[in-house]
């Protein structure tokens, strides 16, 4: 199989019971790790700032990063019965964002299934006022836990409108279908 270049994306959740559904698709390079995505709201006007929900559309497809000696183990997984992602971020406002991501490979195309759930945002945060400016490099620390599971931590960091930064402390699980 020739590694994925193109994705379709469901990507669907809430925040703070505020509810949102976003669908669309993009191409990936996986020999220099690029990707494009475009998605458009069925329902409106997101219910918070777009930074809390666009770095999942891009930090999610790993399939897309160059490997070396071959095919990366996200390559992998997807054409042999997909992975899952949970992904929860803890911000420092009391926030919480739990994301559940689902990856498969259909018709030549990687196909991914999103759901954010947040809650606990404060009405005049950042994250609810529109208050996050950008999203700072980040580095996750990757260790296998078992032959069908890799876990994941770090610190994402945004730049607020003040100047300021909003941290979240991150932990994330990704589980293949099989070993």
């Amino acid at each position: 199989m020739s590694l994925p270049t193109a994705h379709d994306l469901h990507i669907f959740g809430s925040v703070n019971g505020a509810e949102f559904d976003l669908v669309g698709g993009g191409k990936g390079n996986p020999n220099d790790g690029t990707l494009e995505t475009s998605v458009k709201s069925t329902r409106g006007a997101l219910p918070c700032s777009p930074l809390l929900i666009g770095p999942n559309l891009g930090y999610g497809f790993y399939q897309y990063l160059p490997f070396p000696g071959g095919a990366s183990p996200f390559q992998t997984a997807i054409t042999d019965g997909g992975y899952q992602v949970h992904r929860v971020f803890k911000f420092e406002d009391g926030g919480v964002l739990n994301c559940n991501f689902r990856y498969t490979y259909e018709g030549g195309k990687i196909k991914g299934e999103f759901q954010l759930i947040g809650s606990g945002f404060p009405a005049g945060g950042p994250v609810m006022s529109g208050g996050l400016t950008t999203l700072d490099r980040s580095v996750a620390k990757l260790q296998c836990s078992d032959d069908c599971t890799i876990t994941g931590t770090n610190n994402w960091s945004f730049c607020t409108t003040d100047g300021k930064r909003h941290q979240a402390d991150v932990q994330t699980n990704y589980t293949s279908a099989k070993p």
